[in-house]
């Protein structure tokens, strides 16, 4: 549990935001590195760029199971 202030504040990073969870993910680091370029060129944050395509694999893969 993150450390809080006399104030009830949290230290340190921020917590999800409401629905979200957080998930530790290891990759190539080469790919790291496509996805932070990608996401500042198109102005997203990362996460979102990595949500992004885990929903766009999740929609070809329940495709080709139906087909």
């Amino acid at each position: 549990m993150p450390a809080t202030d006399k104030k009830g504040q949290t230290k340190g990073r921020a917590r999800a935001p409401a629905g979200k969870k957080q998930v530790l993910l290891i990759a190539d680091a080469d790919l790291i590195k496509q996805m932070k370029l990608a996401a500042v060129e198109d102005e997203k944050k990362m996460s979102h760029c990595f949500e992004e395509a885990a929903r766009e694999w999740l929609a070809r893969r329940k495709s080709r199971k139906t087909s």
